[in-house]
């Protein structure tokens, strides 16, 4: 049983369940520390309340982006974001948007999984047979053309962040793109812009505003805005049809 100190008092967490009944449901939590973050509140709701909450998490560091959620309106984080960060004595936590729910705050991933596959988010050495890829300096420009895209944690908050906005029918979504655009900027890969043929039509719809909105969300602090801004000037320049 998690034990904490209520010292600073308690929030309420008002968490969206997925069970027969569905709705939301109220959790008094006590307050340790205004360093105790909501992955910590959710902890002791379940461990002190009502075992069968489902929420997932994995590093508790905010390396793996295994706890997103959308905490009071805005993806985030659970391990990452402080109880004292926000103000609202009531803290709002539903599932990430654009996702199926399997159970509570825990959607299912694979569609997001299946569309960095989809997008062949994998490198294509220019020579397959060799066993070794030439090294990129870490002060080369090609290093520092590449790295602002590196980093995505396949969290799924920017997925969610742009649920509701104008979108292609079955999108392949802005973190596959982002990982396009990262490959098509790096001079190890054979494939290069082509990739972006199939999704043109996408990254044509897409407005510079849900990638601000995207980027917003984004715990890797990933220049969505720029990227989308850059393939839209491949897909002019390359003429890309889907």
């Amino acid at each position: 049983m998690t034990k904490v100190t209520p010292s600073l008092g308690s929030v309420t967490l008002e968490i969206a369940r997925s069970g027969s009944g569905g709705g939301q449901e109220r959790f008094d939590v006590p307050v340790p520390s205004t360093h105790a973050r909501v992955l910590d509140a959710l902890s002791w709701a379940r461990e002190n309340e009502d075992p069968s909450l489902g929420f997932r998490f994995a590093c508790r560091v905010g390396m793996c982006g295994a706890c997103a959620v959308v905490i009071n309106g805005k993806e985030a984080l659970a391990c990452q974001t402080t109880l004292g960060e926000i103000d609202e004595s009531t803290i709002r936590i539903e599932p990430l948007r654009g996702l199926p729910v399997q159970h509570d705050l825990i959607v299912d991933m694979r569609p997001f999984f299946s569309n960095l596959a989809r997008a062949e988010a994998g490198l294509k050495p220019r020579d397959p047979q060799s066993r070794d890829l030439p090294i990129i300096a870490p002060d080369s420009n090609e290093r520092t053309t590449i790295e602002a895209q590196n980093g995505c944690i396949t969290c799924g908050a920017c997925v969610s962040a742009i649920a509701d906005q104008p979108q292609v029918d079955d999108p392949v979504g802005l973190a596959a793109l982002n990982r396009i655009l990262m490959l098509t900027l790096e001079e190890r890969d054979s494939a290069g812009v082509t990739r972006l043929d199939e999704f043109a039509d996408e990254v044509r719809a897409l407005r510079p505003q849900s990638a601000e909105h995207a980027e917003s969300v984004c715990p890797a602090n990933i220049p969505l805005a720029s990227a989308l801004e850059q393939l839209k000037s491949f897909v002019t320049g390359h003429g890309g049809d889907s």
